[in-house]
């Protein structure tokens, strides 16, 4: 089986976030989706070692910032390849909390979801679904483009821009 054939696959770019207590925290991910429109719902599938997952799980809540096209690197890398237990990954961020508290982007980010916990299916030894009920939703930013996924994409990154993601964010 050529597991590469996958990677032809269309994902976005999102950060997702959590709260426990008046801890914050949040995770790069590529694996959200919508799954209803009637009744909005979103799935994200979270790697149960993250951070996150332990957040999501304990307060059955979410949020989605989606990511536009310029999302500098250091970002990215602050939020996919820093653990939470090491640092804050919000501080010095521009962001604010949805109704329910959870964090969300609004530097880089053309929307924000935040969605309610209805169902939790453990996929496999490493991953857990969460699907969420949309409680809240707003549009940040016109005419924004989403950025895509690939893992060319991340690969091609400029080496200075990479070494300049484990600055300090201002923005």
């Amino acid at each position: 089986m050529d597991t590469t054939a996958l990677q032809y696959l269309s994902y976005g770019m999102y950060i997702i976030g959590a709260r426990n207590g008046e801890r914050l925290n949040g995770q790069l991910s590529h694996r959200v989706f919508q799954t209803t429109n009637t009744s909005p719902t979103v799935a994200i599938s979270i790697n149960r070692k993250n951070l996150t997952h332990q957040f999501i799980k304990e307060s059955g809540q979410f949020t989605i910032s989606v990511l536009g096209q310029g999302t500098p690197m250091r970002l990215l890398n602050k939020f996919g390849f820093k653990s939470g237990r090491d640092i804050d990954k919000f501080a010095n961020l521009n962001y604010r909390l949805s109704p329910k508290g959870i964090p969300y982007l609004v530097s880089y980010c053309l929307a924000y979801i935040e969605a309610k916990v209805v169902r939790v299916t453990e996929i496999d030894e490493d991953f857990t679904l969460f699907i969420g009920e949309v409680s809240e939703a707003e549009r940040l930013i016109e005419d924004g483009i989403p950025m895509p996924f690939s893992f060319k994409y991340l690969a091609r990154r400029d080496k200075s821009e990479i070494a300049a993601a484990s600055k300090p964010e201002t923005q």
